[in-house]
């Protein structure tokens, strides 16, 4: 009845426009596991998290970031819940 989930990505961004520019580097992990109570009702939960370099533009939200002051700008959250399909 569990059921393990797990997600990894990485993009690099290469500025090749303005050599003055370093390359950026965003990165995505997740981890989550889902328990089944009946054919369709299910119980979950899930964590994630998004970091990246601080010249990245790849348009993950920097101005909420935890670890703005130490280089990297990153993006958390959890989720619980109860799924039912009708």
């Amino acid at each position: 009845n569990w059921l393990l989930k797990a997600t990894y990505g990485r993009t690099n961004v290469k500025h090749h426009i303005d050599p003055k520019l370093e390359d950026a580097t965003a990165r995505k992990f997740g981890i989550g596991v889902d328990y089944n109570l009946s054919k369709r009702t299910k119980l979950y939960a899930d964590y994630g998290s998004i970091s990246q370099d601080n010249n990245s533009a790849i348009g993950i939200s920097y101005a909420a970031n935890t670890n703005a002051g130490a280089g990297l700008g990153a993006t958390k959250g959890f989720d619980i819940g109860v799924q039912h399909k009708f």
